[in-house]
């Protein structure tokens, strides 16, 4: 009888002893979860940008997407109210040449196939439909025809990309407001030609600015 006694004792310890290990493992599992929160949290917070997974390919920002290609040469162009930096192969192109027009200025690049893949436009502050960068940031996401994937403002400027809900073309889209002009780039492509124009849009993007 003593030996069962003995024995139902052991059992018993043995069971809390397991449910205790048990209990550690989980809070463990939970301030590892916790920690890897915080982490994504505090990147967010740096890159000042909020990724949104819709399970899409597209990175979450496309400016971290793919190194520069190591023979990729630029050239920087100034033509009117706007600075670029653009691939020394894509060609930059004034979509109306006769118009002269100071208060604004449209340009276009299109790649081998002839199919456009860059807009750039200029307008002047005093003809532009909103104050300040934050107002115009709120109609662009309202007005937005995209499954946007990234969006990001800025102090004078801010980003959406996605994909189009129409065609899936994977689309980058930034506005710089600058002194005295609100500039935009627009660039869209199929996800075909991706591996080829993607590499250069950290590069575009960050060389973009608005006089």
């Amino acid at each position: 009888m003593k030996n069962s006694f003995y024995i139902l004792i052991i059992m018993c310890a043995v069971v809390v002893a397991c449910n205790s290990t048990e209990k550690k493992q989980k809070e463990q599992e939970l301030r590892e979860r916790e920690l890897v929160l915080r982490e994504k949290e505090r990147e967010l917070q740096e890159n000042g940008g909020i990724s949104v997974d819709n399970s899409t390919s597209i990175p979450s920002d496309p400016e971290k997407s793919q190194p520069i290609p190591s023979n990729a040469a630029y050239k920087t162009h100034t033509p009117c109210s706007f600075s670029v930096s653009l691939p020394a192969n894509y060609d930059l192109q004034n979509i109306d040449p006769s118009e002269k027009n100071p208060d604004y200025c449209d340009f276009e690049v299109k790649d081998s196939d002839g199919a456009e893949i860059i807009q750039i436009g200029s307008l002047v502050n005093g003809r532009f439909e909103f104050d300040n960068i934050a107002d115009a940031y709120k109609d662009a996401l309202q007005k937005t025809d995209l499954d946007i994937t990234y969006k990001v403002q800025k102090e004078n400027w801010f980003v959406i990309s996605g994909f189009k809900k129409a065609n899936r073309e994977v689309v980058y889209a930034k506005r710089v407001w600058g002194a005295h002009f609100v500039s935009d780039l627009y660039i869209h492509f199929p996800e075909a030609k991706r591996p080829q124009i993607e590499p250069h849009i950290a590069k575009i993007s960050k060389s973009f600015t608005s006089q």
